[in-house]
């Protein structure tokens, strides 16, 4: 869900950075950082993906 609300939010590229991104961290996705974190890593708008 979290990835397709970056891909809405700026295009299928950011779909996919999101979703790497995620795969990348899922150790740590859970504890360490938060999906708003790794979103605001890859430049989206923290408040427009947080909503």
């Amino acid at each position: 869900m979290a990835s397709e609300c970056a891909g809405r939010l700026v295009g299928n590229k950011a779909f996919w950075v999101y979703l790497d991104d995620h795969y990348d961290n899922i150790s740590s996705a859970t504890n360490a950082r938060s999906m708003t974190d790794m979103a605001t890593s890859i430049g989206l708008d923290k408040e427009a993906f947080a909503s």
